[in-house]
């Protein structure tokens, strides 16, 4: 119990991007991972030691690593003998640092599922729910009743006056990873949950909601509808599975495709402007981007976090579209092999191992975060990478979900905990 305590504890801290309107420091939410990947390694050896075999690296987890060993070996190859313009050791730097985040929080994803088994999805749901209300609790008390009352009336519009008391309050309030991660934790409680009884269900879902409205993000609130939308329909016109990942991926991928496209030719500014739809801000951040990629398949990319150093260093803003980004970055025929990585081939190799209820897990949250992609800067949030990794095996591995009730135990009686 002490340690589930502690994770629950520590998480809520891995997990914050922000708190308090300031943002949080990678190096803080990578500590807690790497202490849990240290206990997970400690564990592992008192499991060997003990019962003379060692814990099963799941193929998943080599599965989950592999896009992105691959990409830093692009970057660190693309950077070494045909560096673009600007690249210096503070490019290495920071390439080396997000690329540390990602693999962190997929280790720490696996040493979660590998202590606490399928338990560890409540117990990350936990964590993010801390964050949120301590966030809130410090946040209130700075504005009036009337204020807050406002925020919860006027948050679905979004229509504040530019640094006006409304507005400060929203973007304290907007947590950005927790608030996005969230929505996530609210589709597996409505479709997926079959561990928490009726009540407890609905309750997890009714918390989820809260939350998503409190920090709200339109990305996040239609994702989620999205995605229940389509398992929706799926399940009631009985889609063969396979059938729905190649609908599905080839959808995301040719819209993706499209989107980028229209960016890259002016147009997608003109068909807003035309359907007079509200960029947010968005298109003077487009502008910028557009002048460091192009769309043809010669293109090979600037490499990665690249575009996101840069634009920062630049305007003080980052791509605001992770899926622009990483075309930039890694280059049309990378980002495509990505992109069918995740949404096609991955889905299908779950489905083909684990089954198809596993596989529907991936597809369903694979969609929503790559849904969070296209407007969002979510890619190197901890929450999203941490949570993309944790349904993708703790939902699914089963011989590890056994053999953590021996690691747990072992454990405890070692330290006392």
């Amino acid at each position: 119990m002490i340690l589930k305590i502690l994770y629950v504890l520590s998480m809520a801290v891995s997990l914050t991007l922000k708190f308090n309107g300031q943002q949080i420091s990678y190096d803080i939410q990578m500590l807690f991972g790497m202490i849990w990947i240290l206990i997970g390694a400690v564990g592992a050896m008192a499991v060997q030691v003990i019962h003379g075999h060692s814990v099963p690296i799941p193929r998943i987890l080599i599965e989950l690593l592999i896009p992105w060993i691959l990409i830093f070996a692009f970057t660190l190859i693309l950077w070494t003998f045909w560096p673009p313009e600007l690249v210096n050791e503070q490019y290495f730097s920071r390439m080396i640092g997000n690329g540390m985040l990602i693999i962190i929080a997929i280790l720490n994803a696996f040493v979660g599922t590998m202590l606490f088994g399928s338990k560890v999805i409540n117990l990350s749901f936990y964590s993010l729910v801390i964050t949120i209300v301590a966030n809130m609790i410090v946040v209130l008390p700075q504005y009036s009743l009337a204020t807050f009352l406002s925020y919860l009336i006027q948050v679905v519009p979004g229509n504040y006056i530019w640094q006006s008391p409304l507005w400060s309050l929203a973007d304290k309030l907007e947590t950005q990873g927790p608030t996005m991660t969230m929505g996530m934790y609210a589709i597996y409680f409505i479709w997926f949950d079959h561990i928490d009884g009726s009540i407890k269900r609905h309750l997890l879902i009714g918390i989820s909601f809260v939350c998503l409205y409190i920090g709200f993000k339109r990305t996040a609130v239609v994702g989620v509808i999205l995605v229940l939308i389509f398992m929706w329909l799926i399940d009631n016109h009985n889609v063969n599975f396979r059938s729905a990942v190649n609908m599905i991926g080839t959808v995301m991928i040719v819209f993706f495709g499209v989107y980028i496209y229209l960016l890259d030719s002016g147009n997608l500014e003109r068909l807003a402007s035309f359907f007079e739809l509200d960029m947010m801000g968005r298109a003077t951040i487009y502008s910028y981007l557009v002048q460091l990629f192009s769309f043809n398949p010669l293109y090979i990319g600037k490499g990665f976090t690249y575009v996101a150093k840069t634009m920062y260093d630049s305007i003080g803003f980052e791509a605001h579209s992770e899926i622009v980004r990483m075309y930039s970055e890694i280059g049309f025929v990378p980002f495509f092999v990505w992109l069918y990585y995740y949404l096609i081939f991955f889905p299908k190799s779950i489905s083909s191992k684990y089954g198809n209820q596993a596989g529907r897990m991936f597809l369903v949250t694979v969609t929503y975060v790559f849904g969070t992609f296209l407007t969002e800067n979510t890619l190197m949030t901890y929450s999203m990478q941490y949570s993309l990794a944790l349904f993708s095996m703790a939902y699914i591995y089963k011989p590890l979900v056994k053999q953590s009730v021996a690691i747990v135990k072992d454990f405890a009686d070692e330290t006392g905990l």
